[in-house]
This record gives structure tokens, sequence and C-alpha cells, in this order.
């Protein structure tokens, strides 16, 4: 008597506990646009996974791309007009 284990398909694995994800999926984790995704990979700020002809980013690098994007508010200088902007 054999004992058989039952190995998951990709296509059962749901779409949240997924590793990797398309840039639509991708740019609704990061509460953003897939414009604004795409533009993220365009300039190589975030790394990606090439298959085929799909790109495919890892849920952790988009981890590490917020956590090294917050901003500390304590460093943030107000009273600074944006340049070409008038002030107040």
């Amino acid at each position: 008597m054999s004992t058989q284990v039952a190995v998951p398909l990709v296509s059962e694995v749901p779409p949240s506990e997924s590793r990797l994800l398309g840039i639509p999926q991708a740019a609704t984790y990061l509460g953003s646009t897939v414009w604004a995704v795409r533009s993220l990979i365009w300039e190589n700020q975030i790394p990606y996974v090439k298959i085929g002809k799909r790109l495919l980013l890892d849920r952790s690098d988009l981890d590490a791309f917020v956590d090294g994007n917050k901003v500390d508010k304590r460093k943030v200088k107000y009273g600074k007009t944006r340049k070409g902007a008038a002030p107040n």
C-alpha cells in the first residue's frame, strides 16, 4: 500500500497567498495604479521576475520598497515651497 501526498497546483493557491504578483495585483497591494507600478519597474526602483512575457513582483520586494521609502516626518522641513510654486 503506497501513500500518496496531494501537492497543490499553482492554480489552487489562493491569489492572496501567492508569493509573486502580477502588475495589477501589485498595484492593488501597494494601493496605487498599474501605471505607477509600471513606472517603478521602468525606473528600476523595484526588482521583478520575468517569466515569458509576464512581469511578476515578489511580495517581499514590494514590502522592502515601502519600508525603504517611508518618510520620517521629523526630517521633513515645513515652510519650504516646491520649485516653481508661489509661496502662500
